[in-house]
């Protein structure tokens, strides 16, 4: 049995017509960014390349990569034609795993991840000569394509998808509606045309079969289980459509089938074959259809790519290419030319017999084989790096005189990651890493590449395929950081300050140790002279041969391609006279100054035609209820309503961006509920919708503000908020519970920081019969424990809250909307960090209700500029 008490008593105050332009449910949430975000472009891919084709005639090459880009290539000059920026959103959003090109070279279809993080979204179909956006096929579900092929007439296009979707064939006569579909039980990563329009498919795993239907896509015969591995991958009709090549990927071998009948025939294999432990995907046959050839994953360097005459019955042949890293692609032009691209990124083409014409290679630093090797200063402003592919050839940047030299001096300023002080084991590309024989705590799927320990022992940081995470020395996380690229490397500061990541996309970036926080970034390119930094924000020094491959990217709606500027445009952006100060100040903000990054972001939505500009985003939800309903046996309060209004309202209006006006913020995304649409579900459904909306913000450095102004009420020992609708007969499941909005708030917290204002009628644990017992709501701030989670709570045990007809307002928000107004100014100039705001209210709150009530706290992230006062 429980008991509760009455806030105050009186009349609900009217809801003013400024509520009507709030939402009272939640917005769903866009899975494309509708921000500027900052894109690393080199002319080249950044990430693995996934996919190549080619047109007929081998005049075009495309490549789609995970770098969320399409590259058009003459395929016989070596030369980048055009870039094509996929519209993008939070990871896997917008990464490409299927390109096609028509025959006669016209439009190039693009297949992968696209606009929704549930999957499912469209085949995109461009202009090659223009890059622009012409047609979309709409997929049903959660349908991505693995790999993307037109017919040799150009009239269908077929997709083959993952998750036992099967394949899909769009017929182009007919405005690409579906004219086929087949339903598989495993993935389906390959497919291919005959000259008379017969298809040939794959699929893997226990349906791991290959499958042959007629020009009318019926099937010829049963199905034919795939004789040498369980994973076919890719398939080639030989040029007149008499043999069909099969590649594998769980096993280094080629199988050869009758192009009618499916009927195994002879094929070759490997001399050696333990060089390509993960297969042969790739399989593609010379224009006369005299040789095969095939290529995959090999251990050795560089990898080769294997050939036989004799329509794939003759001796094998090995010819190098550009990489010893997977094959991604595989064709041969009408020359006998082959173009071969590898995820490394790279392209190459290769003359018939093997010579190299030209190579495209990767532009960034590759920094797989970098853990014991990236070394950095004990403040972490310089750090020492090489390229990979020439580990000798060390190069040295420094943060304080931005100067990037070759050649690392043996003067004992840098020094290798700290592997001191916690037994951390199996953290070497494993996904079972270990803190003292016990399992850390790392994502499903998730593979540890790297560890850094700090200088204390108190905390490690741990790099992986997914991102960057700190961990404590108990092994709790202490924050994750989700990051463009595996991380290879990782080093953290002597002082304590910094950490420092190499990842994937050939990057090093410096982090805040205590939460995580980006603070710069510098992208080195293949010369070893050029180079890039820049802040999350976009502030930047570049050399010149650099200065154009940072870019904004603006998604422009589901029905044009983003555009993309240099980031070079914007003139206010250029500050190298700041950016050594960032690691000193561990904040963009307070090195440049709040007024140099507002006029800066309005800057870049003004040249980048965005609706909106760049930067974090301040998401406030407040949740007011005076009346709550017809079970509640008389709950009422006075004015939890007008807290609610008038938190938002003042955090709308000072904060929100505009022209002439210096905010930390370039959005404000406001929800307000009150009485009947604060309910149970309505609180948790806006809760979860602020959770998806900073899980799609790119920059990670978003803040959200939960105000709470309402009753709670301790129901068979636990603490519960009450929501409108709230039954006394059935407490605990009307009731919103401590654990339960914790972990709400936690899900928020994982993409940035909480402010969570509790006014919850008050702070003292109430008993059965309205009796104060002996626990309050630090219940709720234990609950919500996080570094990323500050707790500022109405009163401290044992007090009740206090409103008054004077206030208008309860006393806790009177004391933040005062401490808003300027009484917690950081330094004079309007900036109010979160431990001055909880000082200050902490004196307002004492001071407003003569000393009857006192604040609760847990402050996490003290020192961090939080609003800006104008």
């Amino acid at each position: 049995m429980a008991g509760f008490w009455r806030h105050c008593a009186g009349a609900i105050v009217a809801a003013q017509a400024f509520f009507a332009s709030w939402p009272v449910t939640p917005a769903v949430a866009q899975d494309l960014y509708d921000q500027p975000v900052l894109a690393v472009d080199p002319g080249m891919h950044t990430a693995r390349i996934w996919s190549l084709a080619v047109d007929a005639a081998g005049r075009y090459a495309v490549t789609g990569g995970g770098d969320r880009t399409v590259r058009i290539w003459s395929a016989t000059e070596r030369k980048l034609l055009r870039t094509i920026f996929m519209p993008v959103g939070p990871d896997p959003v917008g990464e490409v795993y299927a390109v096609a090109i028509s025959p006669d070279g016209s439009i190039v279809a693009v297949g992968g991840w696209t606009e929704r993080l549930g999957g499912g979204g469209p085949i995109y179909l461009f202009d090659r000569e223009t890059g622009f956006l012409k047609d979309r096929i709409e997929l049903q579900g959660s349908e991505v394509p693995h790999f993307l092929t037109f017919s040799i007439d150009g009239r269908y296009l077929a997709a083959t998808l993952g998750q036992s979707r099967g394949v899909r064939v769009y017929d182009r006569d007919r405005q690409w509606v579906e004219a086929f579909r087949d339903v598989y039980e495993g993935e389906s990563y390959g497919a291919s045309f005959a000259p008379d329009g017969r298809l040939a498919t794959t699929s893997q795993g226990s349906d791991g079969v290959i499958r042959l239907y007629n020009p009318s896509f019926r099937l010829m015969g049963k199905p034919v289980r795939s004789q040498s591995g369980v994973s076919p991958r890719r398939v080639a009709f030989s040029p007149d459509g008499r043999l069909l090549a099969v590649g594998y990927a769980d096993i280094p071998a080629v199988d050869l089938l009758d192009g009618n009948s499916l009927a195994r025939l002879p094929a070759p294999r490997p001399v050696t074959p333990t060089p390509w432990p993960n297969g042969l995907e790739q399989v593609a046959w010379s224009p006369d259809g005299h040789t095969l050839f095939a290529a995959g994953t090999a251990d050795t360097e560089p990898n080769v790519l294997l050939a036989w005459d004799q329509a794939g019955t003759g001796e094998e042949r090995r010819l190098p290419f550009c990489s010893a890293i997977t094959a991604a692609g595989l064709n041969v032009l009408p020359d006998g030319q082959i173009l071969v691209a590898s995820m490394e990124p790279c392209l190459g083409l290769m003359s018939p017999d093997g010579k190299p014409i030209w190579t495209t290679p990767s532009p960034i630093a590759n920094f797989r084989q970098q853990a014991d090797t990236l070394r950095i200063s004990a403040d972490a402003k310089v750090v020492d790096f090489s390229f990979g592919d020439t580990p000798n050839t060390r190069l040295r940047f420094n943060a304080r005189s931005l100067a990037l030299t070759s050649g690392t001096p043996d003067d004992g300023l840098t020094f290798a990651p700290n592997r001191e002080g916690l037994a951390i084991a199996g953290w070497r590309n494993g996904p079972n890493p270990t803190l003292m024989g016990d399992q850390i705590a790392i994502e499903q799927n998730d593979f540890s590449r790297s560890v850094a320990v700090a200088q204390d022992g108190k905390r490690f940081f741990l790099g992986s395929s997914f991102g960057l995470a700190a961990f404590d020395n108990a092994g709790k996380v202490v924050w994750r950081r989700n990051t463009r690229g595996e991380v290879w490397a990782v080093n953290a500061s002597r002082d304590g300050r910094i950490v420092v990541a190499a990842t994937g996309d050939g990057a090093i970036r410096w982090f805040r140790a205590d939460d995580g926080r980006e603070l710069l970034a510098l992208e080195a390119v293949r010369t070893g002279t050029d180079w890039v930094l820049w802040t999350p924000e976009g502030f930047y020094e570049a050399t010149p041969g650099a200065k154009d491959v940072l870019k904004w990217v603006v998604n422009h709606g589901a029905k044009r391609a983003p555009a993309a500027v240099s980031v070079s445009i914007v003139a206010k952006l250029h500050r190298p006279d700041a950016l050594p100060l960032v690691l000193s100040e561990l904040e963009t903000a307070r090195a440049l100054g709040i007024a140099d990054v507002a006029a800066a972001r309005l800057s870049v939505q003004s040249a980048t035609g965005s609706e909106k500009p760049p930067g974090s985003v301040l998401n406030v939800l407040t949740i007011g209820i005076d009346e709550f309903g017809e079970k509640a046996a008389g709950l009422h309060l006075d004015y939890a309503v007008e807290d609610a209004h008038d938190v938002a309202e003042a955090l709308e209006n000072s904060q929100k961006t505009s022209s002439g006006k210096a905010t930390l913020y370039a959005d404000v995304k406001l929800q307000y509920l009150h009485d009947e649409t604060a309910g149970r579900s309505e609180i948790l459904d806006a809760m979860k919708a602020m959770a998806q909306t900073m899980h799609r913000s790119d920059s990670g450095e978003d803040v959200a503000v939960i105000l709470f102004s309402g009753h709670g009420e301790m129901i068979e020992g636990q603490f519960y908020l009450i929501p409108y609708g709230f039954d006394v007969a059935n407490m605990e499941t009307s009731a919103v519970s401590a654990d339960e909005f914790a972990r709400k708030v936690k899900a928020i917290a994982e993409r940035g920081k909480v402010l969570l204002l509790l006014d919850a009628c008050h702070s003292g644990a109430i008993g059965p019969g309205g009796i104060p017992g002996n626990a309050d709501t630090s219940v709720l701030r234990n609950a919500v424990d996080s570094d990323n989670v500050s707790v500022l709570t109405s009163s401290t045990k044992d007090e009740l809250s206090q409103e008054l007809p004077a206030w208008r307002h309860g006393a806790f928000t009177q004391a933040f909307l005062d401490s808003l107004e300027g009484a917690a100014d950081l330094s004079g100039h309007g900036a109010i960090s979160i431990n001055k705001l909880a000082d200050d209210m902490a004196g307002e709150l004492a001071n407003l209700t003569n000393g009857k009530q006192h604040l609760g706290e847990r402050v996490n992230f003290s020192g961090d500029v939080f609003v800006v006062n104008h």
